[in-house]
């Protein structure tokens, strides 16, 4: 198997019903995706860890409790095991639609092991990833709540986990896939005349986070000014966010195509 490491992040606001903000998966699209990523993980031309989004699985009943900063209360502990419990019910859906289609895949709690302060990670045992990888198997992680050592437990989003794995295990490439082509200058959902961003680098990275706007549904994650942050702070040598609601995407990306993307290199 290739030395090379992709991280790939399925999007909640792809795999889940997050603009009607009901905790329902889109099993259609999820065996799709798992197709491509069957055939493409077959050839073995890199190895893979796979991050999925939360949807309203976890940002609604952490909106509804409000535990996005913290957990003290008796009210707030019955949030967190709730919250734990929805997201144990969206990765058995995206772990199901993927062993169906013969992708080894494997989840890893981010709670079993990742411990936050004041929201930023402090400690994230990476041991189990980088064997599951070596035994070629495809580790499957997503955003969730965590133990925190000044909050109680605070939430790690997806985004802050593939940052910290692309640091440490030197990803070659992030591929996140959302429901739009990329970044733009405004808001493309509400702003028709709207840019895509070809290319973020670091000159011009700054004005950039300037004029993204954050999620228009409910996200405790800082939507994409914070993802976006999140990105920079990885230093992956290369990061491509990319419409996944467009299947076909995914399967050119992976074999090393071109499409129309936002390419992030810093």
């Amino acid at each position: 198997m290739a030395n090379q490491l992709y991280i790939l992040k399925l999007g909640g606001s792809v795999i889940t019903d997050k603009k009607g903000n009901k905790c329902t998966v889109k099993k259609n699209r999820l065996e799709k995706i798992a197709g491509i990523i069957s055939k493409a993980v077959a050839k073995k031309k890199f190895k893979l860890i796979l991050v999925h989004g939360a949807g309203p699985f976890g940002h609604k009943i952490v909106t509804d409790y409000k535990i996005a900063n913290g957990v003290k209360t008796v009210k707030q502990i019955e949030g967190l095991v709730k919250t734990r419990q929805s997201m144990e019910t969206l990765d058995e859906a995206v772990i199901e639609a993927l062993v169906k289609k013969n992708v080894p895949a494997f989840e890893v709690q981010a709670s079993s092991c990742i411990i936050q302060n004041k929201k930023k990670i402090v400690s994230f045992d990476t041991k189990i990833i980088q064997k599951l990888l070596e035994l070629g198997a495809v580790p499957v992680m997503y955003g969730d709540m965590v133990i925190d050592n000044s909050l109680g437990a605070s939430v790690v989003s997806g985004y802050a986990i593939i940052s910290f794995l692309a640091k440490k295990l030197k990803a070659s490439k992030v591929l996140l896939g959302t429901d739009v082509n990329g970044i733009y200058d405004s808001n493309p959902k509400k702003n028709k005349k709207a840019k895509l961003i070809l290319e973020i680098n670091n000159k011009n990275i700054n004005s950039i986070l300037k004029k993204v706007s954050h999620s228009s549904s409910v996200d405790v994650t800082d939507g994409m000014k914070g993802k976006l942050s999140e990105i920079r702070a990885s230093k992956a040598k290369e990061t491509i966010i990319f419409n996944l609601e467009k299947e076909k995407n995914l399967e050119l990306l992976l074999q090393g195509k071109k499409i129309n993307c936002t390419i992030v290199k810093f």
